[in-house]
């Protein structure tokens, strides 16, 4: 029972984050594309990521809301904090322009503040993964 309350403490961790990511990039959505079309790395593909992201972002909140799919939630969200979180370390260090397209409270971090809280998402992440497979484990 502790580790269903876990799990379902997580999910709802993480749908926050993905929900409220989502809805700030798709309400200023011209606003995101256009940051992410001044990265060096992303210009080619800043029109589909100004979609897919937040498209992604919103699926696996749909994911981890069920029991049955939040396993793959768990792991889509471990790849997409990894993938971020390694593109932000790698444009802080080696790029001369670092686009922000961070909305609300998030905005007001630093980047190392930002690459914090996203490995504390990424352990919670990790945490799901291992709790919901050890869970299924035990149902069978």
């Amino acid at each position: 029972m502790k580790k269903q309350l876990t799990i379902e403490i997580i999910k709802a961790f993480l749908i926050v984050l993905f929900l409220y990511a989502a809805i700030s990039k798709l309400v200023e959505i011209h606003d995101f594309q256009q940051e992410l079309s001044k990265s060096p790395m992303l210009h080619a593909v800043a029109k589909l990521l100004a979609i897919g992201v937040p498209s992604i972002e919103l699926f696996i909140c749909s994911l981890l809301l069920y029991s049955k799919t939040s396993h793959t939630g768990f792991i889509l969200s471990l790849f997409l904090l990894t993938s971020f979180t390694a593109y932000l370390i790698i444009t802080i260090n080696y790029s001369t322009y670092v686009p922000c397209s961070c909305g609300g409270v998030i905005s007001q971090l630093s980047w190392n503040q930002h690459i914090l809280l996203n490995f504390f998402f990424i352990l919670l992440s990790i945490t799901g993964i291992l709790l919901s497979a050890s869970l299924r484990k035990s149902l069978v």
